[in-house]
């Protein structure tokens, strides 16, 4: 299962979680706060489900897929 992940708001830079979760699930968390530690800037960080994301191992090398502002729906980025 793949790990959910975030962008460090400070650096910018990708977090990834040991939070083991995918694509319906965290759609269906919406605004759920979501408290993470950053190895980035050593900070940690209050992350909206919604403003988090997915990849899964097969899909690394593509980019990957973001939930939608709102939490409702999942989009591909491109």
């Amino acid at each position: 299962m793949p790990a959910l992940k975030y962008r460090c708001p400070k650096t910018l830079r990708e977090v990834t979680t040991s939070i083991v979760t995918d694509d319906a699930t965290l759609a269906r968390m919406g605004q759920l706060k979501i408290f993470a530690s950053c190895p980035h800037c050593n900070a940690s960080h209050q992350v909206k489900a919604c403003d988090a994301y997915v990849v899964s191992p097969r899909d690394a090398v593509r980019r990957p897929t973001l939930l939608s502002e709102h939490g409702l729906s999942i989009e591909a980025a491109e």
